[in-house]
């Protein structure tokens, strides 16, 4: 029986972690890469019944989809992870050692369609126990390596993170261990983002503009927005509420936060008198509740 154990999340006041857009088929490049540098080590002296390494890549993945992504983080994590696989599989003559990593799309939000990329590693190792599982991703904490320090897993929980993505871990006694990272790929066919915690308004807008062809990201409180900033290029324009009845924030203060971490087309919406709010340097200008009727009525996505 396997236990699953889901280590994910986003901190924004955490480091600044420098991070570059490449595509799907430079990260393939890169997987590639480690998978040589493993082949290489292995053939050297005391890795007899060294483990066969396969990389499966879909079919119909779309390479050309890009990913925000620290790229030497995602390397070091990568090869980190697969001498975990290496060391956890079986050494017998009986049973050959088989490591696979796969590359699989999966959906983040079931109504706003945003994709992640998936990369898990799976070993046919010994597996772990489900009350060490439950463990492990914390620092100090590690299985069945004679001087394991955990810090692998630890990394690569907080490069989950960091990258606004998530960690998971799955085994069981004598049936292996699959390691998956999901990462957000770059949303790059919205035209917007509204934030607003009425839900007659967020439908409103994502009709309007699905009449015109285009599309609206409509979030309802500023945690499920923050979570997902990290797959939207900082050029997207954003458009908030000022008054967030969900959130203990008002959309002047998301205004200024979004500004932190390099978003600027930003504007407020509210039903109240525009004079009524407080002058804020984060924003371009105060609007109406009502979306615009045409579609060149829109603020442009650049600064």
């Amino acid at each position: 029986m396997h236990a699953i154990k889901i280590i994910k999340g986003m901190n924004l006041q955490q480091e600044t972690v420098q991070k570059e857009v490449i595509d799907l088929n430079e990260l393939l490049a890169d997987i590639e890469q480690i998978i040589r540098e493993k082949e290489i080590i292995m053939r050297r002296p005391g890795y007899s019944l060294s483990p066969i390494i396969t990389l499966i890549v879909p079919l119909n993945m779309e390479l050309e989809q890009r990913v925000v992504i620290n790229r030497s983080q995602f390397m070091r994590t990568l090869s980190n992870l697969l001498d975990n696989a290496i060391e956890a599989t079986p050494s017998i003559n009986s049973q050959a050692k088989k490591i696979a990593i796969n590359l699989s799309y999966k959906k983040q939000l079931r109504d706003q369609a945003l994709e992640r990329i998936t990369i898990s590693i799976n070993d046919n190792g010994a597996g772990i126990r489900r009350e060490r599982l439950a463990q492990l991703g914390n620092l100090g904490a590690t299985f069945g390596k004679r001087a394991g320090s955990g810090l692998g897993l630890f990394g690569a929980k907080r490069f989950a993170q960091q990258m606004g993505g998530e960690l998971k871990i799955k085994s069981g006694a004598s049936n292996g261990t699959t390691i998956s990272i999901s990462l957000p790929l770059l949303a790059c066919d919205y035209s917007a983002i509204l934030l607003d915690d009425d839900e007659l308004i967020r439908l409103s807008w994502k009709m309007i503009a699905s009449k015109r062809g285009e599309r609206i990201l409509a979030t309802k409180n500023w945690l499920e927005l923050k979570q997902l900033l990290v797959a939207f290029d900082p050029k997207i324009t954003i458009y908030l509420d000022y008054n967030l009845k969900s959130d203990e924030i008002n959309g002047g203060q998301v205004a200024e936060e979004l500004t932190k971490i390099g978003f600027k087309n930003i504007y407020l919406t509210t039903g109240m008198p525009k004079n009524a709010l407080p002058i804020t340097p984060w924003v371009k200008q105060v609007l109406g509740k009502t979306p615009p009727q045409q579609l060149d009525q829109w603020p442009s996505n650049t600064i």
